[in-house]
């Protein structure tokens, strides 16, 4: 159980992980227009996410090809692009959180990021596109190609908040948003 529910908040920020690179764009010169052709996002869920979770019996499950494991949630980037000083990014998969009858799919995520912090969007049963994570900046950033940045807190943005929470009847995510930390790492052409 604690594998799934770790993997229900890593689900709703995993993509979005991806949107803390875009401080690399800045790190160094680049192309000015540069295509995202692949890569993967991850997020470390913290001990307090993963308690409130398996606390409360929620449970998920991964819509590929988003995959968990040991408390990391891995979705891979499928496009984007890489402009100066912001980065947008598409990963492919997405996830499924159930509880007591109830389900909410959380899928094709949308990251955006520009200088040190980010943001994303994500399509949710019953509400469409909504912004669904916020990246923090990352404590490293290793440009180039790849880019890499890690070390960045990823919290539920309130609209994915409101929607899961009323969703399930309860303000669990109001009271657990921050998710844990992420990394990125996207190779572009």
């Amino acid at each position: 159980m604690p594998r799934r529910t770790a993997l229900t908040v890593a689900t709703l920020a995993g993509s979005v992980a991806l949107a803390a690179a875009a401080p690399a764009a800045g790190s160094v010169p680049h192309p000015g227009h540069a295509t995202i052709t692949h890569g993967s996002s991850k997020i470390k869920l913290s001990k307090k996410t993963r308690k409130a979770m398996s606390h409360k019996h929620y449970t998920l499950t991964a819509i590929a090809p988003a995959k968990y494991k040991k408390h990391t949630l891995r979705s891979p980037i499928k496009s984007g692009t890489y402009e100066n000083f912001s980065a947008t990014v598409n990963t492919a998969g997405g996830f499924r959180i159930s509880h007591g009858g109830t389900s909410v799919s959380i899928r094709k995520f949308q990251s955006k990021s520009s200088a040190g912090s980010g943001s994303g969007t994500a399509i949710v049963t019953g509400h469409g596109r909504i912004k669904a994570v916020t990246t923090g900046e990352p404590s490293s950033v290793v440009p180039g190609n790849p880019v890499r940045a890690s070390g960045f807190t990823v919290t539920m943005a309130k609209p994915l908040v409101k929607a899961l929470d009323g969703a399930f009847g309860t303000k669990l995510f109001k009271k657990h948003a921050k998710i844990g930390k992420g990394s990125v790492v996207f190779y572009y052409k």
